[in-house]
């Protein structure tokens, strides 16, 4: 049985800010780790180009990778039974940017806010169990609360 020529097949177009999903080259085919979805980031049309697709998972998406589109960039999600799996050459590449961030600088922020709210939750419960003593010092109201039935309280209070 012959295979489809590319004038049979349905045109779609691929643009920036679209869902798509696509078999990571990764790895074993037909493993369901290596079915990825992503959100286009760019989209470079030039002939030249063997990458023209930019991930916002950083992976690169050859011209010979099988991808699908699920959602368009309007946030529609499309129909399985219209979208088929194709070779990413057999897309219309509209050339174009989203501006949307990485899945690395979204996890960065992420973390780095969670890192500061610890933080921030730190000092203020230090401030909470911590006192100066009239003759100086500090104490900590909260290391005191914490022994254990062996260890005695500082004898310096």
């Amino acid at each position: 049985m012959p295979g489809l020529s590319l004038e049979k097949i349905p045109s779609e177009e691929l643009c920036a800010g679209e869902l798509i999903e696509y078999c990571s080259c990764r790895y074993v085919c037909g493993d369901s780790w290596g079915l990825h979805e992503s959100i286009v980031l760019a989209v470079d049309n030039n002939p030249d180009n063997f990458l023209p697709v930019s991930l916002d998972t950083g992976e690169a998406l050859p011209l010979s990778n099988f991808m699908r589109r699920r959602r368009d960039s309007a946030g529609n999600d499309l129909s399985i039974e219209v979208v088929k799996w194709r070779k990413l050459r057999a897309y219309k590449l509209k050339p174009g940017k989203a501006r949307r961030p990485t899945q690395a600088s979204a996890l960065r922020k992420a973390l780095s806010a969670a890192v500061d709210a610890v933080r921030e939750a730190l000092r203020a419960e230090s401030a909470e169990t911590s006192y100066r003593h009239p003759k100086g010092g500090e104490v900590n109201l909260a290391r005191s609360d914490r022994l254990s039935n062996h260890e005695t309280a500082p004898s310096s209070l």
